[in-house]
């Protein structure tokens, strides 16, 4: 099982207090924008090891990334924590030297690195916006008292009972399939997979 799809899974069917959520990620906002304010904030931020990271992220990048990835650990509230991953595990890749438009790991051509310049906290926070509206219409009014199974088989047996049962598709590399290691690599490295 992919660790980033069993931490999707687990951020979209656990019940929060969505005033707690939205207070969490005001708070985080000011916290992120704050530590910038800092002269020394570098210094203090862990940036994770990934094959050829250079290649992969520009050192602009990386700062940024690594301080919403500091600030994000530094909530107390780990079911809320384990949904503002999700918003940042979509950045990681977004972020990154990788051509989006892809299943596949591809960097962008190298001409085009020289004016690629994404801005990075504002496409946490979009997204983690829209993560938190998501999860607000869709799955909290769904949401009772979830249990969540993560199981590794290819059936279950009579006697179990699920009312959803999220599957994927075969792991593979060819064009009808998709490519999950190569496509989820950066995201599971950051978050420590």
């Amino acid at each position: 099982i992919n660790p980033l799809a069993t931490l999707i899974c687990k951020a979209k069917f656990t019940k929060l207090d969505i005033n707690k959520v939205k207070n969490a990620q005001a708070q985080l906002q000011k916290k992120v924008y704050a530590s910038l304010k800092n002269n020394n904030y570098y210094q203090s931020l862990s940036i994770p090891e990934i094959t050829n990271i250079d290649y992969w992220f520009s050192p602009f990048v990386l700062n940024k990334l690594a301080l919403i990835k500091k600030c994000i650990d530094e909530i107390q509230d780990d079911k809320i924590k384990q949904l503002f991953l999700v918003p940042f595990s979509e950045s990681v890749r977004e972020c990154s030297y990788t051509r989006n438009n892809e299943f596949k790991l591809y960097r962008i051509k190298s001409e085009d690195i020289r004016y690629f310049n994404p801005d990075v906290f504002n496409i946490f926070f979009v997204k983690l916006i829209e993560v938190i509206h998501i999860y607000q219409q869709n799955y909290l009014p769904l949401i009772h008292d979830a249990k969540i199974s993560i199981q590794n088989n290819a059936f279950v047996t009579e006697q179990e009972f699920y009312d959803v049962v999220l599957t994927s598709p075969p792991y593979g590399d060819s064009k009808t399939t998709v490519a999950y290691g190569q496509f989820s690599c950066f995201s599971n490295e950051w978050l420590g997979f």
